[in-house]
Parts: C-alpha cells; structure tokens; sequence
C-alpha cells in the first residue's frame, strides 16, 4: 500500500469579500460621498475548497477578476479570507511567521523585487541576508539556478537594462534562492516573446522535476497551464467549476471549422457559430459533423474553411462559456 502523500495546501469553504466605494455621477454626489460613503460588498472567491499535495504543479485559469490572483495571495499570506480554514504547510499564512515565508516563494508578472538600478547579483546578496541562507548554500542554489537559466553572462548588467524575459528569469531566481517548499507564479510569462516563454515553461518543469517543490501556477497564457501542469482548476466568477487531469477536460464540442471571413447570414443548422478574430467558427458535436459538412458543401455559396480539433484554449473557452 503506498503511503499517502500529506497536503501542503488545505483550503475549505474560503471565501473573501472586498469592501468597495460606490461612486455616483455628478459633484453634488461627489460631495456627499466624500463625508457619507457608500459601499458594496463584493465576493472575489466564493466557498472555495482546495487541497494540493506535495510535488505537484496546479495551473489555475479563469477570466479577468474570477479569483485566480485572490486565491494566490491567501495562499501568500498577503491577505486573509472573510470565511473559511486555510492551512499551508502547517500554518496559517496571514500569520506571516518567519518560519512560513522561509518555505514559500512568490513571483508576480506584473510587480517586481529586484533593484532597477543595480545588478541581480545584489539583490541576491539582500535576500541571502533576509533569508539567512548560508554561504555554502547560496552558492550551490545560485549556481544551480543560473545554469538552469543560462543566465551566467547577464549577472553584472543592471536590471534595468535587461529584457523583459530576462528579467523575469532573475525575478525567479530570487524567489527560489531560500530553496521554498512552495512557488507561487501569477502570470509568470506575462508580456515574455515566445523563446523566453519556452524558456521558462522548460525551467519550471526541470526545477520541479529536481526539486520536488510545490508549484501553483496562474495565467492566461494556456501554453503555460497545458505544457507544465497535470492538474488543472478553473475558478470562474469566484468558484471553482473544474479541478482535475488536464487530459480529463471535455468540451460540449469536439471539432470546430474555421472559414476565411465573417458571414452574418450563416443559416447553421447543426453546431454553435462564432466570431472569432474577424472570422466564422462553428463548433460542432462530433454526432452532427456529418450533418453540417453536408450542409456547408451542398450549400449554393462557396466557402473556403478549415476543419480543426478544439485545441486546450478552446476547451477552456468553451467550459467557461457554458458554465
């Protein structure tokens, strides 16, 4: 019988709300809401339940404001949840021990941690005292890590000078110099170009594989989530609607046919008809394929058009739409 892996992250019925100033039209209103404001409670997470196991990497997906980033930051300890039980590696994290903030690192795509002005190297330096991790083990985490990166030749070039990636690749590095337990990545390919997403999609699976550290992961980059994770949750509107195998995600469609322009008057009989990037798509049942392809090839006008399969962003697009 093979031992049962412990939880390193336990979350139940979580839910968090955020106050929120009401804003009206008008001065009069402006004034008013200046010495007598309004508010509104708005839920960004809604009874949430979570458990994540050690040495797994979990790709969390949802629209704009579905709780992703909530979520994250509970985890964090950066905020703490209105409802609900929230346990991480054994503790709570809006606690903010010193011993929790050791085991965990976090890297947002948006917000940095490294001096513009100076070299990662010192910054590095700082968070080796922070930490502090010895020399020994600085060393060894440091060298493992730049050439897990193929980094070495930028390390005296000041941050800002560096591309986007690159500095992406040192912001990662400077949340696994404590060699944390947990990484917490929101959007880590944000505004990277293709080769630096591969980059660091391949280092985060090489990391895990080595290291054993678990790994949650937010973006809205579907390559990221389909080439590095095995397990997916999808949190729309503030709940999680999926959370399972990637390979287990269905689709009310199977096939969708692309045409080469928009056609307002498309009489479909069989399938969904969408516009998408100034053309027609119909997705389509593999049951009614037969059907439609029938329709479109007797039909009286000309189409030029592409059968394809749903590829993982239109899995994601289509049990978000129909949730």
């Amino acid at each position: 019988m093979h031992k049962k892996e412990k939880n390193i992250v336990n979350l139940e019925n979580v839910s968090k709300n955020y106050k929120v100033k009401l804003t009206e039209d008008g001065a009069l209103n402006m004034i008013k809401g200046t010495f007598k404001p309004k508010y509104k409670s708005v839920e960004a997470v809604k009874n949430i339940s979570l458990k994540i196991t050690k040495g797994e990497i979990v790709g969390i997906v949802g629209l704009n404001g579905a709780g992703k980033t909530t979520t994250l930051k509970i985890l964090a300890g950066l905020i703490s949840p209105t409802e609900g039980q929230v346990e991480v590696l054994g503790y709570n994290p809006w606690d903010k021990k010193k011993e929790y903030l050791r085991k965990i690192g976090m890297v947002a795509g948006q917000r940095n941690q490294l001096w513009a002005d100076l070299p990662a190297m010192d910054s590095f330096k700082v968070q080796k005292a922070i930490y502090g991790i010895s020399n020994t083990e600085f060393e060894k985490m440091l060298e493992s890590l730049i050439e897990l990166f193929k980094v070495e030749h930028l390390m005296n070039i000041p941050v800002r000078k560096l591309s986007l990636g690159e500095k992406m690749k040192f912001e990662v590095i400077n949340a696994l110099l404590h060699n944390p337990e947990l990484l917490l990545l929101d959007e880590p390919t944000i505004g990277l170009d293709i080769l630096s997403q591969k980059a660091m999609r391949a280092f985060l699976k090489e990391y895990n594989e080595k290291t054993n550290c678990t790994t949650i992961i937010t973006s809205h980059n579907m390559k990221d989530i389909e080439s590095i994770c095995k397990r997916l949750v999808i949190i729309n509107k503030g709940k999680i609607t999926y959370d399972g195998d990637i390979k287990g995600l269905r689709s009310k469609y199977d096939k969708k046919i692309v045409f080469s322009e928009v056609y307002n008057n498309f009489n479909i009989k069989y399938g969904e008809q969408r516009v998408i990037d100034d053309k027609t798509v119909i997705y389509v049942e593999e049951e009614n394929f037969t059907n439609l392809m029938k329709f479109i090839t007797e039909s009286d006008n000309q189409y030029y058009y592409s059968v394809q399969e749903l590829d993982f962003d239109d899995k994601i697009e289509d049990y978000i739409t129909n949730k």
